[in-house]
């Protein structure tokens, strides 16, 4: 790890399995070996000497200042954001369109939720009712927010702000802001050691900086307005036979 060289000793110091092993090296080599189990191990807060997630909770910024969002938690999907929200409202019995991506019903039954379906025509968001959670995939844009919603964001390839991958919730509470940022990170406490922390049941669902960095680049060229992504050509999913689910227009 050459980022724990901080100009003291030689390279060698650091990283004595380097040192070559013929001619003229083989007297400093032998030298080395005899004092590595005298070695420093560097402690655990030694590794930390920057924070590579800080571009994270940058992006995480700027995504509440574009779209008027109090709180912002970042994810690797919007199929993960959408999980997240459904296990903090413990969702039971929830209602989305038909036609929509087949993950939103797999979210909602991994939570812990049951799927039925309804007959609706829906542009860039729907909400999963009864409850305040909107799949927003297929929207992004200024001043977006909804008061009182968690706001589920996909940045997929195919979607408008476009990076590799990633996701986000956008909301306003408080209380659920600690636990998502609990949540996504295996249940553990950003920042703490595992020996010191308290964990919860979590999903290994953290966005990692580099997309973070992408995002929030890209975010600083997008227009400030963006059309609807048009829908795809989805499937009728009450008919699929996993999901298992009556469709509401014939209740």
């Amino acid at each position: 790890m050459p980022w724990l060289w901080d100009g003291g000793g030689t390279f060698t110091d650091w990283y004595p399995w380097k040192t070559p092993v013929s001619g003229k090296h083989q007297s400093k080599k032998r030298a080395v070996d005899s004092n590595v189990r005298k070695a420093r191990v560097p402690a655990y807060s030694e590794y930390i000497r920057h924070d590579p997630f800080r571009v994270v909770r940058d992006f995480e910024r700027a995504l509440c200042e574009y779209t008027g969002a109090p709180y912002c938690v970042t994810v690797t999907s919007c199929t993960m954001a959408l999980l997240l929200a459904c296990a903090w409202h413990k969702v039971q019995l929830v209602s989305i369109p038909k036609r929509t991506y087949c993950s939103v019903p797999m979210s909602i039954i991994h939570a812990g939720g049951q799927v039925e379906f309804r007959d609706e025509k829906w542009s860039g968001e729907y909400q999963l009712k009864p409850y305040p959670i909107w799949d927003a995939a297929r929207r992004f844009t200024s001043g977006m927010y909804r008061r009182g919603a968690m706001q589920c964001l996909s940045f997929h390839w195919s979607k408008i702000l476009g990076i590799q991958q990633g996701g986000a919730i956008l909301h306003d509470d408080q209380a659920a802001d600690r636990w998502l940022r609990k949540a996504r990170f295996d249940g553990r406490s950003e920042g703490a050691h595992p020996r010191d922390d308290e964990f919860i049941l979590g999903w290994h669902a953290y966005m990692s900086p580099e997309i973070a960095a992408e995002g929030l680049v890209r975010l600083s060229w997008l227009p400030r307005h963006n059309p609807d992504l048009p829908n795809s050509d989805y499937p009728d999913l009450s008919e699929v036979e996993i999901f298992k689910c009556r469709n509401l227009e014939k209740a």
